[in-house]
């Protein structure tokens, strides 16, 4: 609107309204990454006793790594980032041995998608590992349902490498209950861990991922198989939703 002389200036909230506009979801990585960047040498300069605090989920190392990849723009997913949504289409599910295809954001999977009572403050926890067979991930998996309170081990997706077959054979062998079986999901191809930058750049480990209200929460690459259950408690008591 053109203002003539003598008119008054627009106040500052109502300029805001006219520029305001939603970030796409790439100026908003930006953005995001230069944020975290700042965070991160933030963190690393401040004092650690010990790699991990009350809420701390990352070690020193995790840091460093994370913020080397940012200053060199490697292209891979950071916390902030939207949550791609396609990948877990293609994941094999536990109970029927098919792709999950348009249930997973049909039903309560991902908690800000359901189509009656979307939830945004509500989240859900992946490990992935795209080792086949891995120990680490198994000794996790028995590791996190023995010590995990209900309330993160009805939110965690163990998403492994393996066959469905595979996987059932050692539950069966190790007494699992039905319980864990839910949890289990299956990328063999490894095509929803490469979407998800999960692969690694210098060798295969498990991460962790927790998504809620379409974006990567918290993430943490090369997950320690002894530490993990710890990071997992302390990523979630970090989490502000």
């Amino acid at each position: 609107k053109k203002l003539r002389q003598g008119d008054p200036s627009p106040t500052e909230s109502e300029k805001e309204k006219e520029k305001k506009k939603r970030l796409s979801d790439e100026e908003m990585k930006v953005k995001n990454d230069r944020q975290r960047f700042e965070e991160l040498l933030e963190k690393e300069t401040a004092s650690f006793m010990g790699d991990y605090d009350e809420t701390g989920y990352k070690s020193l190392s995790q840091l460093e790594e994370e913020t080397d990849a940012l200053a060199a723009g490697i292209d891979r997913l950071f916390e902030g980032d939207p949550a791609p949504i396609k990948p877990f289409h293609s994941l094999i599910s536990s109970t029927n041995s098919k792709p999950l295809g348009e249930y997973a954001t049909n039903h309560n999977i991902l908690p800000w998608l359901h189509p009656t009572k979307p939830n945004n403050s509500d989240y859900v926890l992946l490990i992935t590992d795209p080792r086949a067979k891995s120990s680490e991930l198994r000794e996790l998996i028995q590791q996190a349902y023995a010590t995990l309170p209900s309330s993160i081990k009805s939110k965690i997706m163990f998403i492994s490498s393996d066959g469905v077959g595979d996987m059932k054979k050692f539950m069966k062998k190790n007494k699992m209950e039905l319980e864990v079986w839910k949890g289990m999901y299956f990328d063999e191809n490894k095509s929803f861990m490469r979407e998800y930058t999960a692969l690694g750049e210098k060798r295969w480990s498990m991460s962790m991922f927790i998504l809620a209200d379409g974006r990567v929460q918290k993430l943490v690459r090369d997950l320690d198989g002894v530490m993990a259950c710890k990071v997992i408690v302390n990523a979630v008591k970090s989490l502000e939703l």
